[in-house]
């Protein structure tokens, strides 16, 4: 995971630990974001194919697309769009929610019970690809907020 205390552009709101941009470029981005515990507290990523996402309350949910928390089905933009600027917020309440802008845009969110504190960690990429080509499946975060 990435500590966000390194980022230029992380603009929380005061009742939030984590309001980031990201643009991704390939169909399958996959966001994990930790706070609290040393365990993943979310999971942003797809559901059972490359038009459905969802958020996860955990990893083993999101590797094997169970019990999502919140979805969206018959979504196109991560394959059809060169760049999907995606706004990834994480509230002190435990709140997180995931922000897809664009014409087939979308916003999922989830609620957990447990209050978090700093540090929050997150872990940005795309599903299936440990050994990806960088060239080719870019991702940029730390992006800034008005995009």
């Amino acid at each position: 995971g990435v500590d966000i205390s390194d980022f230029e552009y992380n603009f929380p709101k005061n009742y939030e630990l984590l309001r980031i941009v990201s643009v991704f470029s390939w169909e399958l981005p996959v966001v994990g974001v930790y706070g609290g515990k040393n365990e993943w507290n979310y999971y942003f990523g797809n559901y059972n194919s490359s038009k459905n996402f969802a958020i996860y309350r955990n990893h083993s949910d999101w590797y094997s697309s169970t019990n999502p928390c919140d979805f969206v089905m018959g979504k196109e933009i991560f394959s059809k769009k060169p760049y999907v600027p995606t706004e990834i917020v994480l509230g002190r309440d435990g709140r997180f929610s995931v922000f897809v802008y664009g014409e087939e845009g979308f916003v999922l969110s989830c609620e957990n019970s447990e209050e978090l504190t700093d540090p929050v960690k997150i872990d940005i990429g795309y599903a299936g690809k440990k050994n990806y080509d960088s060239s080719v499946h870019k991702f940029f975060f730390d992006c800034p907020v008005n995009l």
